[in-house]
Order: structure tokens, then sequence, then C-alpha cells
């Protein structure tokens, strides 16, 4: 059974290590591929907990033990590999619930594809592999070290399920990984030229402090110097669709909650107390705008807006309210909320001319700098390269098919407005005369109105192979 996803907008609750939230992960058709084909035996009983199985009703005959899960080009990459990343994520986070799984499941697919295709890309650079077996063979040494000695690393081999060729293997693919990115980001290799300029101009860094002093986001990386983020306290009338029966109903309930504040007829205290759905009686308490963005706003930054632009005690619009998954950061829409401004502190930050500010922000911006080329890189990756899973061409037959349908459709519609243009006689209908008097008036019925709807915009292009 395989999970067939076109696309999927991931916004994980994760912050780099300069303090910031990371941007929104976009998952590709090519890399959601086979997420239940990688549910393990752990996870299962994690959702299943019961007596324990009878030899009788174990399976026969053979069972597969590992086997060809992604294709990159010309390497390949195993259902084992993916388990391990499954396992050692499932180890440091605690994962409740199947969508969290599954979460975990695509990253860990995302994540294989990506290192293999760095992996690839640092091949082509060139560089001599005696010099990357001496790296290697340096930091396999350390790890025995590590370890205590040879006997002491065997052992840990064997608790890890794993072999020293395999502990190779991924060490080499790491160097190659590290070198292919310095090499993008713009650092340069031993009697190498620089490929990109990473210096940061000092009007960058002062643009960079003033939006931070006014927005009072980002700030993480200045709290070692005395910086506080700002905050915002709201109150929110929460109306859910399962309470109210349909979320249409839900919605004329809080826009007449709306209507009724804004003429005087209810007061916001009353309404909090006898339709509002949520606890505490809806207070937040003091919160960082990324926390109120990622857990409240709808996904149109609307939200955000209302906090950053509205007066204090001021109402917001009827806005859609989300269930955000905290594993992918998915967001579906369970009602309606009306909010209200509370109280607002603004953000601390030392001065700019304090020694080390400027330096911190020329790394922040180097940092992040860094990572968007290696991004855009890795995209170019993607595209260009040949990736193959059990299942695509089936995947790959549904999206074609869906998509010459959709083609048939617009030229239907098309159809249908130009035979709705043509009079009784098959000829074309004359324009209405320009009016004579009352200018500005508006048309009559029908005039200057195409009939029959405007046809639809063009598909998405498919998804390369």
């Amino acid at each position: 059974m395989f999970l067939t996803l076109l696309e999927l907008d991931v916004h994980p609750r994760a912050v780099d290590n300069v303090g910031n939230l990371k941007p929104p992960m976009r998952y590709t058709p090519r890399l959601l591929c086979l997420a239940l084909l990688f549910i393990t035996p752990a996870a299962i009983a994690q959702e299943q907990v019961g007596p324990p199985i009878a030899p009788s009703q174990l399976p026969q005959g053979w069972v597969p033990l590992d086997g060809v899960a992604i294709v990159v080009n010309s390497d390949t990459i195993t259902r084992r590999a993916i388990e391990r990343f499954i396992e050692g994520a499932m180890a440091e986070a605690k994962v409740t619930t199947r969508q969290e799984y599954m979460a975990l499941v695509q990253e860990a697919q995302r994540s294989q594809v990506e290192n293999l295709l760095m992996k690839q890309a640092g091949e082509d650079l060139g560089f001599p592999p005696e010099m990357v077996e001496a790296h290697v063979r340096g930091r396999l040494e350390d790890q025995r070290d590590e370890a205590g000695g040879t006997f002491e690393m065997a052992r840990k081999l064997r608790e890890d399920e794993t072999t020293a060729t395999e502990i190779r293997e991924e060490l080499t693919q790491e160097t190659l990984e590290m070198e292919w990115r310095r090499k993008i980001a713009g650092f340069a290799a031993p009697g190498a030229r620089t490929s990109e300029d990473r210096f940061s101009r000092p009007g960058s860094l002062a643009q960079r402090y003033r939006r931070i002093q006014r927005t009072g986001r980002d700030v993480d990386p200045l709290f070692r110097f005395g910086a506080k983020p700002a905050t915002y306290e709201l109150q929110l009338l929460l109306l859910l669709g399962q309470t109210y029966g349909s979320m249409e109903e839900a919605r004329k309930v809080a826009q007449q909650a709306k209507a009724a504040l804004e003429s005087g007829e209810a007061e916001w205290d009353d309404l909090i107390a006898n339709i509002g759905n949520f606890e505490n009686q809806g207070l937040t308490g003091a919160r960082r705008i990324e926390e109120l963005q990622f857990g409240l706003d709808p996904g149109d930054g609307s939200l955000v807006q209302f906090i950053m632009e509205g007066n204090l005690e001021s109402y917001s619009q009827v806005l859609p309210f989300p269930r955000v998954n905290p594993a992918t950061g998915e967001r579906q829409i369970a009602g309606f909320a009306i909010y209200r401004l509370l109280g607002r502190q603004d953000a601390v930050l030392p001065p700019y001319t304090q020694p080390g500010i400027q330096k911190e922000l020329a790394r922040v911006m180097g940092y992040q700098g860094d990572e968007q080329r290696v991004q855009l890189a890795l995209e170019d990756l993607e595209r260009t390269a040949y990736i193959w899973y059990p299942g695509i061409e089936e995947q790959q037959a549904e999206f074609e098919r869906r998509i010459e349908e959709r083609k048939q459709a617009i030229e239907e519609a098309r159809r249908r407005n130009a035979a709705s243009q043509e009079g009784p006689n098959n000829e074309p209908q004359e324009a209405p005369a320009e009016p004579s008097s009352n200018e500005g008036a508006p048309p009559a019925s029908g005039a200057g109105r195409p009939q029959g709807g405007a046809p639809e915009a063009p598909p998405d292009s498919p998804p390369g192979s």
C-alpha cells in the first residue's frame, strides 16, 4: 500500500542553529513516496498493544529483510537505511500518533534523497580519492578512541546493528556532502578561488537591525547581548464547526457576533462566557509573534497583520481558526475566531554600536545566505535527477490522465464561451452603442459580460522522472 500525495507544504516547528524559524519545507511529488511501506513493527506496537504473538501466527515462507526503496540516478537507497533513520529519530522525539509517524517517514525519505544527491554532486567535484579516504580513516580512528578501543568499538557496532563497512560508507558520504556544501556556500578549497561573495555590507547589517527593532522578530541571536523579543497577548472568541454542526453555521454565528460587537448590542465578556469554545477564557498569555503565527494564523498572514497593525483593545475580523499538526505543521480549518489584542510589549535590543552586535548580525546573515544557496542548488539537483521508486509509473499515469481530463474540460469551456458570443444565426452579435447620456451608468443586462464563466487556469506541469 503506497501513499500518493501530489504536493505537501510542511511548516515544522523547529529552529535552526542561529535561533530562527526554519522556512517551510516543500515536498515534491517524487519525494513523497512509499510512506506506508516503512511502517515498522515498533510503530505498530505503539498503536496496538496486546498479548504476544504465538509461533503459529508468525508469517510463513520468505520474509523480506531489505530491498531497494528509491533509485537516485545510478545509486540506490534501501529500506533498511530509511528504517534506521526512522528508528534514530524516534529515539529522540516522542511519536504518539500515526500522522506524526507518517511525517517522520516522509522526512526520512526526503533526507536520504537529498543526502545522496549531495554526495553525488560532491563526487563530481573531482576530489582525489586518497584525500577522501584519509579524512574518513581519521574520523574512524577518532570514533574508535571515543569508544575505548577496538573491542569496545566492535561491541558498539553490534549493539547498533551495523558494520564497519556501513560506517565507512556513511562517513564517506558525509565528507563528500560537506565539501559540496562548502563549495556552494562560497568557501574556497585550498588553492582555489571563492565562488560566492559572502561579505555583508554595513548597510545590510543596519537594515537587518532596524527590521528586528521594528518587528520584534528574529531576536534570538542577540539574546546573549541582553535582547528580549516583542510579546503580544490575545484573547480569542472561538466557534468550532463541530460545536455548531457545520463550518458554515459556525461562520454565520461568528459574523453575527462581530456585527453585535460593532453595533454595541453585545459585550465581549458576555460572548466569551456564552458562546466561546476555548479554555482559560480564550487568553493566550504573553506570546512571541512566531508562536502566534505558527499556532493561530490561518496561513495567509491575516492574524500577523492584525497583531502588528492593530491598536490595543481592538477586534480582528472573523478569521479561520486552524488545527495545526505539531509534527508536520499541516493546518486544517476547524472553526472561526475573533481576536482581541490585550497587550503588547516591544522588543528590547542592545545599541547597534555595542561591541559584538554587528559581528553577530553578519554571522547570522552569512549563515542564512549559505543555506539559501544550498537549498537552491539542491532544487536544481533534484530537478535534473532521475528518481524512481516502486509505483511511480502508476502514479505518473494517473497524474497524466487527470491533466488530460482537465485540458479537455478547459477546451470545452472555451468552446462554450465562443458559442455564447454568437447570435442565433451563427453571426457575431454587434457591440452595444455607446450611451449618449448618463455616462458612467452600468451597462444593460449581459452587456460586456462573458457568458458561461471564465475557463480554469492551465494546470501545472507533471513532475519529471
